[in-house]
C-alpha cells in the first residue's frame, strides 16, 4: 500500500503516502489535509503536542481531553485499492508531517 487516506466518519481528514505497517502499527507521510474546521485543528494540536514532548518541560496527557469525540473513534484509513480499514482510536500527527495509527485488536 503506498497511498490512500485517513478519514473521521464521512468526512476526509488527510491524503497519505508511503503507507507501511510494523509490528502491528501503520505509518504514513501526511501529504496533504483536506478537512478543515475541528479536523484541521485537532491534527495542528497533535503536531504541537508531539513538538512540545520532545522539550525539557513536556505538555500533559489530559490537553488531548479536549477532543474525546475524536479520540474515541470513528476513523478509518481508506487505501488506494478501495477498501476501509478501522483505525482504533485517533492517529497521531507528528512533526515532519508524519502519520501513525494502529488497528483494533
Amino acid at each position: 500500500m503506498d497511498r490512500g487516506e485517513l478519514w473521521h466518519g464521512r468526512v476526509p481528514v488527510a491524503c497519505v503516502r508511503d503507507v507501511f505497517v510494523s509490528d502491528g502499527t501503520w505509518y504514513a507521510t501526511v501529504e496533504g489535509l483536506l478537512a478543515g474546521g475541528r479536523l484541521a485543528e485537532f491534527v495542528a494540536f497533535c503536531v504541537d503536542w508531539n513538538e512540545r514532548l520532545q522539550r525539557a518541560d513536556p505538555p500533559d496527557a489530559t490537553e488531548f481531553d479536549r477532543y474525546p469525540d475524536l479520540i474515541a473513534g470513528g476513523w478509518t484509513f481508506r487505501p488506494s485499492d478501495g477498501s476501509t480499514r478501522t483505525v482504533d482510536q485517533a492517529p497521531v500527527f507528528f512533526p515532519g508531517a508524519e502519520v501513525s495509527w494502529r488497528e483494533p485488536g
